[in-house]
């Protein structure tokens, strides 16, 4: 763990974990970086709450955590270190997630239509337009 940034303990995982999923649900979409900060402070509601468990699970939050960090094993204990750049790169993943795990939900309710396009080589999504169905 030489590299020229700081290095950081997580000295709470559970915390950090439930902090960083709480700072990408509640900041998804946004574009004021000003407001982040603020955003990340102020509690979820508990409908917020129960959005997130069901968009965004600890156990998908806490992988990509423990994929991400470093590692450093003593006897039973393990201690995750992070730097600017990992943090970074756990937010972006986390935030893929929810994006994904969203567009998911919506196609599991029938909101979205999803397919795969070949030759984008990625899914497609779309909304069906209702008037545009030929009426029967």
């Amino acid at each position: 763990m030489n590299n020229k940034s700081e290095w950081f303990i997580i000295e709470d995982f559970e915390g950090f974990v439930n902090s960083s999923r709480q700072l990408v649900f509640k900041n998804l979409g946004e574009n004021n970086n000003e407001d982040i900060i603020s955003t990340m402070l102020s509690d979820l509601t508990p409908e917020e709450v129960t959005e997130m468990n069901e968009l965004l699970t600890f156990e998908e939050c806490a992988s990509i955590i423990q994929q991400k960090a470093k590692r450093k094993k003593r006897n039973t204990i393990i201690k995750y270190y992070i730097n600017d750049s990992i943090l970074m790169e756990i937010i972006e993943d986390i935030n893929s997630r929810l994006v994904s795990n969203i567009l998911n939900s919506l196609a599991n309710k029938g909101v979205i239509q999803t397919g795969y396009d070949s030759e984008k080589n990625d899914f497609i999504f779309w909304i069906e337009d209702d008037n545009k169905k030929e009426k029967t």
